[in-house]
């Protein structure tokens, strides 16, 4: 167990001089006049004697400047002695889109995607602005809506995985503290002093009590005035609220359906009611494979075969009749037709009530099957069609 005296002290500075972090100058000082006397190669014999000597000379190089102290302590935060980096060469951390963001965070989330016969399962941590967040947070919740499930082991693991991102989004703290800390040395560097602070503010909010210390102690050498720097705090609960946009979304789908399903079943049972059928819109195919569609409104409709070079279904109007929409007196007038008027058959009712007919510009309509007369009348027009005009027919 590390012991908290050297807690925040990644390359051994303060442990080999035997001090802490809370010493003082004068301190530090004479414990390093003591220890480089016994460990000096020219007096003592100990084997690692030349080793220790030169630790102490470069843990009292440090620790001795009041800048590099600082700038050690505040680096304690964020690396430990696997993977404490060379200070001097940080450069700070950017947003790829907006370089000059400084409001950056470390966004980390889990991705599940299902192939059905194997799955993946990715926790990914980007460092973002919050725009940036903002669409990676929804991307990955309407991923692992959609694609997190298709696969066995993910019935489980994708509504962890969901539950996980949802409440950690705004408990990354360490990595947070790590990032920002990072970034603040780096301008430090760059003697960008004022971007280094606000880097500073910014960790303040993920920091412990003995953090928030080392944090002010280095952000008082950088001479910023604190009113002089916006505010750059992320709303964390509006992260947290997109990732239920995908299932608000499906949740309005599903009730959108459900009514619209409601309100055509209501609509068919009006129609019923009021005696008349469903509409639909009728198809007619024609003998050599050409289709029409009619936006004529029907009922059941009994459909004959139409084959324009045949006169089999060829008839004629005795009088003036009119044309209606659908088989009953209520629907609205398509249109008139003259007396004589050669029509053809194409569809009956099955009560045989009302005759469904096609006139020469192929539209289709209903009439009472008593004003249609066995045969054709007056001459059908060139175009028309109801008949192959190129064939011969015999007008009676």
């Amino acid at each position: 167990m590390v012991n908290s005296k050297y807690s925040s002290d990644p390359l051994g500075y303060y442990k080999i001089l035997e001090v802490s972090n809370t010493s003082s100058d004068e301190e530090i000082k004479l414990s390093y006049r003591d220890k480089a006397k016994f460990w000096h190669p020219d007096h003592s014999t100990a084997e690692n004697a030349q080793e220790k000597f030169q630790l102490l000379s470069e843990a009292y190089d440090v620790l001795k400047d009041k800048i590099k102290r600082k700038l050690y302590n505040l680096s304690a935060i964020a690396y430990n002695k696997s993977d404490y980096p060379d200070l001097s060469l940080l450069k700070p951390y950017k947003s790829k889109a907006y370089p000059d963001d400084l409001s950056l965070r470390v966004l980390s989330l889990t991705k599940n995607t299902g192939l059905l016969t194997k799955y993946t399962s990715d926790k990914t941590e980007t460092i973002c602005n919050e725009d940036e967040a903002k669409k990676i947070v929804l991307k990955t919740a309407f991923h692992n809506l959609f694609l997190g499930w298709w696969h066995g082991k993910l019935f489980s693991k994708n509504p962890e995985s969901i539950k996980e991102n949802i409440e950690n989004i705004d408990n990354n703290n360490q990595a947070n503290l790590t990032l920002l800390v990072h970034n603040a040395i780096a301008y430090f560097n760059e003697n960008e002093h004022k971007k280094s602070f606000v880097m500073l503010k910014q960790a303040f909010d993920f920091a412990n009590e003995e953090q928030k210390k080392t944090l002010e102690e280095f952000a008082n050498i950088l001479e910023i005035d604190n009113d002089n720097v916006e505010n750059m705090d992320w709303e964390f609960k509006t992260l947290k609220h997109l990732q239920f946009a995908p299932y608000i979304v499906l949740l309005l789908a599903v009730i959108f359906s459900s009514f619209n399903m409601a309100m055509s079943n209501e609509e068919v049972q009006k129609w019923l009611k009021e005696g008349k059928n469903v509409p639909y819109y009728q198809k007619v195919v024609f003998n050599n494979n050409q289709e029409t569609f009619d936006d004529v409104v029907v009922s059941k409709v009994f459909n004959l075969p139409i084959d324009k070079k045949s006169t089999k279904y060829l008839y004629h109007v005795d009088s003036e009749v009119t044309l209606k929409y659908g088989p009953s007196d209520e629907f609205d007038d398509l249109k008139t037709i003259e007396e004589n008027t050669t029509v053809r058959l194409t569809g009956y009712t099955p009560d045989k009530k009302w005759m469904r007919i096609m006139i020469d510009n192929g539209e289709m309509g209903f009439v009472k099957p008593n004003v249609l007369k066995k045969g054709s009348a007056n001459k059908i027009p060139f175009g028309s069609k109801i008949f192959d005009t190129k064939q011969k027919i015999l007008y009676e």
